[in-house]
């Protein structure tokens, strides 16, 4: 996120709707891939990223795997929002894990 930021020329703090359009950039940036996919919408005022495939579900799925039990997708975005200097309030709608067809995840963002 601090390069993309650097690179827009952007400082904190950063307005919710700048925000909100950054993270939507990082998904498609830092969170698409030939492996995974991750769309994002705008839906009541909350940007809802959700993740389609997800290479390290599929590892989820393998017993001979024994890695990582949680998704890493939650730390990098939480690094974003520290880059950013907002407060957000996450709420985990569907997950794979959960037996979901999709992640689904709503993100608010707060004015500090």
């Amino acid at each position: 996120m601090q390069s993309l930021m650097a690179a827009l020329h952007l400082i904190r703090p950063i307005d919710t709707v700048v925000a909100r359009n950054l993270v939507i950039a990082a998904a498609d940036v830092f969170l698409c891939s030939d492996e995974r996919r991750m769309v994002s919408r705008i839906k009541d005022d909350e940007l809802r990223l959700y993740g389609t495939h997800c290479p390290l579900y599929d590892h989820f799925l393998n017993p001979r795997w024994h890695g990582l039990t949680a998704c890493g997708c939650f730390a990098r975005r939480r690094g974003w929002y520290d880059a950013l200097g907002i407060d957000v309030e996450e709420n985990l709608i569907m997950n794979k894990k959960w037996g979901d067809p999709v992640c689904q995840l709503a993100v608010r963002f707060k004015v500090k």
